[in-house]
């Protein structure tokens, strides 16, 4: 008896212990939330895409506006309205295949059999059409940001394989990151990578790795990682190697025993495409990088903070003009109160409400609205009894507080005594009065009576004075037309001059274009110009790029997606509209700057921060997105090489 209390003591102990360790685990780390994308382009209303999962990847469905809570910039802000979406994923499957890829089993099935069918699986019923997928090997790209599935199943049935693996596994791995990083086709897609490897090396440079991982956390890939091999190579240097891609990262490790060991990893992809949307309206009112914050509070007591975001936005004050003001308004013609149109332009992009907007005149506000979204402001007439050339102007002020001021306008307002009378074209113009049209009808009646009364009388007198015969009439002489004298200026003074006031001067300004020289001389046909340093093209992307050397003889190369706005031109996804700049900060010294890019700017594998930019050595490697350059310092005659440093040792110069 005494032994049966002992036991049944031991399992109390036990479950109250397990009971504890469960409500720790579910408090702590139960709930893991991250921001995957923050959309301002309908600044000031900001949309923020959060995935919130429990310790399994699974979605947690059902949440209200009062789980969350958001600081930006460290202020509280209250979220208007939740949604919560399915948006997809973009994923990217990086197969190293190599000799491990070629074990069977019993049944004559390789390990890289049991990857395709997964695969195949994956596309053929978990894919949707929201999904965004990309599939490389050694031998290159399978497939590429592809959505449908027919591809992607043809690419994987036509695959074939030496299994002789990569020269370079973590080249392999950082054009994966590559694809996975690209700009998602829809604001808020969960970037993945699913690496399947046979391990990384122990000679793997550990801090290419790290590397690695830093520009993963940098742009939001979950990385996956899938150990090819047999199950007692999990604890050797590269299994362990290949899963320190995946922990820092929010990804799962996994061992290939079948095709239902990546169903996991699978099915995490799927509990991934829905999100949750925030949306709030912003009260940011300065350009530059901005950091949003959340917090999730379930209704269990378990919370957690999704790591900070940081996103760029632009944010300028209105302009404000008077477009169609004329240079005279005479107040007997404007029944009192002269409508004033505004226009309003946002040079940021961001059209939104105004708080206030006054109408100015020499400097007296005389009409003030609040709250306005088209602004017709009204300028009162009916108190002016002189002529005076009077200052307009608009003063205004947006929903953040930025003010705006119209440049004045001057105005001749004339008084009611000096507005001229009209001119006889005037009044032929103008309708007769009513008591002229009924005295014009009298006068007509009375004449038509005389001329029947003159008829009837007449006629007798008539026909005895036409019977009567006459002597005929000599014609008198044409008299002779000569020219009139001009008019005598004294006889004209008492006619009123028009006077107008003078119009208003016009200046055409025309815009200076600036062509790059090297431009320049590649259009003229002549040689281009020789720098103090240029870049090579290492990796071109995917859209192809220059093939000659990219000098750098200006002050400032800008390099880019949109031939608009840089000068070096990469037609490829992964690099953004206006990528980065490489400016001259001293004489040989050259440093790139960042300029909001998507995927960021990277030297030698390190980011470039945005607000200090990097000083650059020959022989750094540039990663824009997939397109990968090289800086080269050159020695010009009579000058010193640049800053003096030696190359970077990973720039491999």
């Amino acid at each position: 008896m005494k032994r049966l209390l002992i036991v049944l003591g031991l399992a109390a102990a036990l479950l109250t212990a397990v009971g504890a360790t469960h409500a720790q685990t579910a408090g702590e780390g139960a709930v893991r939330a991250a921001i995957t994308a923050v959309d301002a382009s309908r600044f000031p209303e900001i949309h923020v895409y959060l995935t919130v999962q429990d310790a399994g990847g699974r979605h947690i469905p059902g949440l209200t506006p009062a789980a969350f809570s958001l600081t930006e910039n460290q202020a509280p802000v209250a979220a208007a309205s939740l949604l919560e979406a399915e948006v997809g994923v973009q994923v990217v499957f990086v197969l190293e295949v190599n000799a491990a890829f070629k074990t069977r089993d019993a049944a004559g099935a390789s390990r890289l059999d049991y990857l395709r069918e997964a695969l195949l699986g994956y596309v053929q019923e978990g894919m949707k059409d929201g999904d965004d997928l990309t599939i490389l090997a050694p031998e290159g790209e399978l497939i590429a940001h592809v959505s449908a599935a027919a591809p992607i199943v043809d690419a994987l049935n036509r695959y074939t394989t030496e299994y002789a693996g990569a020269a370079d596994p973590l080249a392999l791995l950082s054009a994966g990151l590559n694809f996975a990083s690209d700009v998602t086709p829809r604001p808020g897609m969960r970037r993945i990578m699913v690496v399947a490897a046979n391990g990384l090396a122990p000679a793997t440079d550990a801090q290419a790795l790290a590397d690695l991982v830093a520009r993963a956390q940098a742009t939001q890939v979950q990385i996956h990682t899938v150990f090819v091999g047999p199950e007692a190579g999990l604890e050797t240097v590269g299994a362990r190697n290949l899963q320190a891609l995946s922990a820092p990262t929010g990804g799962q490790h996994t061992l290939l025993q079948g095709p239902a060991a990546l169903q996991p990893i699978l099915q995490s992809l799927a509990d991934q495409r829905k999100q949750y949307r925030l949306s709030y309206r912003s009260a940011l009112n300065l350009t530059g990088q901005h950091r949003l914050a959340v917090t999730i509070q379930l209704p269990d007591g378990a919370a957690s903070a999704a790591p900070e975001f940081t996103f760029p936005l632009r944010v300028e004050p209105p302009i404000v003009s008077l477009p169609s003001l004329p240079a005279r308004i005479d107040p007997a013609t404007s029944a009192g109160d002269y409508p004033v149109p505004v226009q309003v332009t946002f040079p940021d992009g961001h059209p939104r409400p105004l708080q206030q907007a006054e109408l100015l005149v020499d400097g007296q506000t005389v009409d003030r609205r609040e709250a306005v979204e088209v602004v017709a402001l009204t300028w009162p007439l009916g108190g002016y009894t002189a002529g005076l050339t009077r200052t307009v102007q608009v003063r205004l002020t947006d929903e953040l507080g930025l003010s705006a001021e119209s440049k004045p306008v001057e105005v001749f307002v004339a008084a009611p005594a000096d507005v001229l009378a009209p001119t006889a074209a005037q009044q032929a113009e103008r309708p007769p009065e009513p008591g002229l049209l009924v005295a014009g009808l009298v006068a007509g009646l009375l004449l038509a009576v005389g001329l029947v009364a003159a008829w009837v009388w007449g006629r007798p007198l008539l026909a005895a004075a036409l019977s009567t015969p006459r002597p005929p009439r000599a014609r008198p002489a044409e008299p002779v037309r000569r020219p009139q004298p001009p008019a005598d200026p004294a006889r004209l003074k008492d006619t009123m001059p028009l006077k107008l006031p003078p119009a208003p001067a016009r200046r055409l300004h025309l815009p200076r274009v600036t062509v790059p020289r090297w431009k320049a001389a590649a259009r003229a046909g002549r040689q281009p110009a020789v720098g103090r340093a240029y870049l090579e093209v290492v990796e071109p992307g995917g859209g192809g790029a220059p093939e000659a050397p990219l000098e750098l003889v200006g002050p400032v190369l800008r390099l880019g997606r949109d031939p608009g706005l840089a000068e070096a031109v990469f037609p490829d996804r992964s690099v953004s509209r206006l990528h980065a700049r490489i400016a001259e900060t001293r004489p040989g010294v050259f440093t790139i700057f960042d300029e909001g890019s998507t995927s960021g700017t990277w030297v030698n594998f390190t980011q470039v921060a945005v607000d200090t930019g990097h000083e650059l050595a020959s022989g750094d490697l540039i990663n824009l997105g997939r397109v990968q350059l090289r800086f080269r310092l050159r020695d010009l005659p009579g000058e010193a090489r640049g800053n003096g440093r030696d190359p970077h040792p990973l720039a491999g110069a």
